[in-house]
């Protein structure tokens, strides 16, 4: 039987839930506030914010170590910046190739903080939008830190998460046509904390451009790197 249990204080949007799961053989998955929630049977799930899992009675955490630092006197005196434009990778350009996404740490092995996602489609005159008013959307769930959109080598948008939520939603609607699409996105993450550096890297790039944080579809073609 599962069980919600909810300690909310709306005047000061403060909300707290636990979802508890009393079969003793099956595990299940309730449906919350619109979202899904997977609880292993006997034990019980805290949520913060009544939205996102942190604490289950039935996995093991393991915490993250943070990172010190201290100013070197050398690299903030002086600082130049230089600003370098890399051509959107086509098809040729590609060596690894796969049916589906691969996590970007693992890919790269933390030689570099940005890894290009490339895919391609063909659509006929049916599978496009029938009115002029209506755009095909372009959805990506991801993990990273920014990720920005382009398609038939259009920019399409940026997304980004936040302290508090580790994953994002990007959401873009996008120009589509009859034949061949092209599909591209540059996912990247970022070793340096952003509570340390709020307009560098990864960050400064979304400040740059347009962001949106919305909804999540997965891809079911061939991705290349």
């Amino acid at each position: 039987m599962l069980q919600a249990h909810i300690f909310e204080l709306p005047e000061e949007n403060l909300c707290l839930s636990f979802l508890s799961n009393n079969n003793t053989g099956e595990d299940g998955t309730v449906i919350f506030r619109g979202e899904k929630h997977y609880v292993p049977s006997r034990s019980v799930s805290i949520l913060a914010g009544c939205k996102n899992v942190v604490y289950n009675t039935k996995r093991v955490f393991v915490q993250h170590n943070e990172r010190s630092y201290h100013t070197s006197e050398v690299t903030s005196k002086n600082n130049q910046w230089e600003m370098y434009s890399e051509k959107i990778p086509k098809y040729r350009d590609t060596k690894v190739r796969m049916k589906e996404p691969l996590e970007q740490f693992n890919q790269t092995k933390d030689a570099s903080d940005y890894l290009w996602y490339t895919t391609s489609f063909r659509l006929e005159s049916d599978d496009l939008p029938f009115r002029n008013d209506i755009r095909p959307v372009l959805q990506v769930k991801s993990s990273a830190h920014s990720m920005m959109g382009f398609a038939n080598d259009a920019f399409v948008g940026c997304a980004r998460g936040s302290k508090q939520v580790k994953g994002f939603m990007f959401e873009k609607p996008v120009d589509l046509k009859v034949g061949v699409n092209h599909v591209v996105l540059l996912s990247s993450t970022m070793g340096m904390k952003v509570k340390i550096r709020r307009n560098c890297g990864m960050c400064l790039e979304c400040k740059m451009t347009d962001y949106t944080v919305l909804a999540d579809i997965q891809a079911k073609k061939i991705w290349l790197y």
